[in-house]
């Protein structure tokens, strides 16, 4: 009868197991280049982020500017009393036209 040929996958398996250091190391290297190419991805991923968030940023700084400059011209008391004598026909009161009320 013919002798039996070992399988190959057993023989690969033996290999391995004899030299288990190596099979871990191997594993070790497949690891890091996983992780070197996972946080290269997340650190680009983060940087277009942080970039967008400071376009972001400059365009509310830029906003802000903006509403302070405005908010100082709506407040002005020259603009305040010029639409109230114009636009609302007010004017001051004179000593004679003021009632004063007291309260007991």
């Amino acid at each position: 009868m013919a002798e039996r040929q070992p399988r190959l996958a057993g023989i690969i398996g033996a290999e391995l197991w004899q030299s288990k250091w190596l099979l871990l190391l191997f594993l070790l290297v497949i690891g890091s280049a996983f992780a070197v190419v996972y946080l290269a991805q997340s650190n680009r991923l983060l940087t277009a982020n942080k970039e967008k968030l400071m376009v972001e940023r400059e365009n509310l700084d830029v906003e802000w500017r903006h509403l302070n400059l405005e908010e100082g011209t709506l407040g002005e008391d020259s603009r305040i009393d010029r639409i109230a004598r114009k636009d609302l026909n007010m004017k001051r009161v004179s000593r004679e036209d003021e009632k004063v009320i007291e309260l007991k």
